[in-house]
């Protein structure tokens, strides 16, 4: 903040300070602060105030009404705003092209009785030696904006982002293309783009090929049998089903047939896991889970949706939680088999938001005194009577004022994001197409809602903490995909 005294009298530094000017940490703003007339001042004028506005350097975006009103008006202890610069434009963030496919369908289509088969899907995707996996486009420069002042105001430049390189890549040249450095299989997760060796299992995993351990990914062509593990740094393809094992992949899962035993078996992945039906058995994936029949008593948690993908795809029994979605032709069963869906989980986001605004308005008020307190010490600097403590406590006030305003964008950065999670959550939804019993148990986050009765394709929401459910339109869900 800078001000500055301006009198048409020839004491001006015997008198206190007519007209006081205050320019912006950022010089896109200059306000202008009149003192109250003694009765032996002379009236101001717009010249006066102009005057002053010179003195300081102000001399872009004058706004000439505004200083005509101030003059005439009446006074006040505020500083009124009369001068805009023209704001910086920041440049676009970096962004990544991905040149595979990173949501590849695997569901084929499914028959006139719903039903579906994953036996000629093919899963793995492969890249050859020299292959472009990603390309990086750069950000760009900001348009500079101009100050009060008539000096440039420094645009901030688009974010960075890195090419995410994992193992047997490597990125060109250029600095802007990700390129694969051997032939393999593709591995893409939330961190990284790697290419893999792929191990090729002829038949079950069983007692004749013991556990298998990859740091690429795996394909087994039959079945993976009780008490046995399968774990990769890559994507995981089995032909088969899996029994009471444990598969465990870095990237995503595909399992052609079913997942069935006694509840001892589990299949995680950072990634996606699509498999044909899951009873008794449990599932963890990042990303999403999709299948291609039903679960039934399973026990699911995925990091984006739990989707059902045939017409006839039922979820009974047991617990399935997802962040964004639960879709599944039928919820529940005939004879009110207890079925929890739960999404929506990230119930604490409320309250970390709270915590970030409530500090933000903490450094708004800190702002505010800090600038009467440089204010007050300015005073005292045109009247000269700063002595040396007081020009040590002006100069520390000044550095905090120049620091605040970016301590205040990166938390406001920070509520933004949460916010935008927030939305995520409020438009998480569960489906059920077809029909729904009672005995399923609806929760987002901490609010539920018990099934007391049969109902035919509904959809479940949130709003203001309370679990609504109305009916299912598939054709406002096909606007909203």
């Amino acid at each position: 903040m800078t001000t500055s005294a301006n009198s048409t009298s020839s004491d001006t530094t015997q008198r206190k300070a007519r007209v006081l000017v205050k320019i912006s940490g950022d010089r896109l703003k200059a306000s202008v602060r009149l003192a109250t007339h003694e009765s032996d001042d002379e009236p101001y004028t717009t010249q006066e105030i102009m005057n002053a506005l010179t003195a300081e350097g102000v001399k872009e975006g004058i706004d000439l009404e505004a200083i005509e009103a101030l003059a005439n008006g009446k006074k006040t202890e505020e500083f009124i705003d009369v001068a805009f610069g023209d704001p910086p434009v920041a440049g676009a963030d970096a962004a990544l092209e991905y040149l595979f496919d990173l949501t590849p369908d695997h569901s084929p289509k499914t028959d006139s009785k719903g039903r579906i088969d994953y036996r000629e899907v093919s899963f793995v995707q492969g890249a050859k030696t020299g292959q472009e996996l990603v390309r990086l486009i750069f950000p760009t420069e900001g348009t500079p904006g101009i100050g009060v002042d008539g000096r440039p105001v420094s645009a901030s430049k688009g974010k960075e982002k890195k090419l995410p390189i994992g193992k047997n890549t490597r990125i060109s040249d250029d600095g802007a293309t990700l390129l694969a450095t051997v032939d393999g299989a593709l591995a893409y997760t939330k961190k990284d783009v790697s290419v893999r060796d792929v191990i090729t299992i002829s038949g079950n995993v069983d007692s004749n090929t013991g556990n298998i351990t990859s740091p690429g990914s795996v394909k087994v062509s039959g079945d993976v049998c009780g008490g046995f593990k399968v774990t990769a740094d890559g994507d995981i393809e089995i032909s088969g089903g899996v029994e009471d094992a444990e598969v465990t992949a870095k990237g995503n899962i595909f399992v052609k047939r079913g997942f069935v035993g006694r509840g001892d078996g589990i299949i995680r992945a950072e990634g996606n896991v699509t498999i044909q039906h899951v009873e008794n058995q449990k599932i963890v994936a990042g990303d999403s889970v999709i299948v291609g029949g039903d679960l039934l008593n399973a026990r699911v948690e995925a990091g984006d949706r739990v989707t059902l993908k045939t017409k006839t795809g039922s979820i009974y029994g047991g617990e399935i939680r997802a962040e964004n979605e639960i879709r599944a032709a039928v919820l529940g069963s005939e004879v009110w088999s207890t079925t929890k869906l739960k999404v929506a989980m990230s119930s604490d986001l409320s309250e970390k938001i709270l915590e970030i605004k409530s500090e933000i308005k903490r450094m708004e008020n800190d702002q505010e005194r800090v600038q009467e307190g440089v204010f007050q010490l300015l005073q005292l600097q045109i009247e000269g009577r700063l002595g040396e403590d007081k020009k040590v406590a002006l100069k520390k006030l000044r550095n905090y004022q120049r620091e605040m305003p970016e301590n205040i964008k990166e938390l406001e950065e920070k509520k933004a994001e949460l916010e935008e999670r927030m939305a995520q959550d409020l438009e998480a939804r569960i489906i059920a197409t077809e029909k729904v019993y009672p005995g399923v148990v609806c929760h987002f986050g901490v609010a539920y809602l018990e099934i007391r009765a049969e109902r035919d394709a509904v959809i479940f929401s949130s709003v203001g903490g309370r679990v609504l459910m109305d009916d299912y339109d598939p054709k406002k869900d096909m606007n909203k995909k």
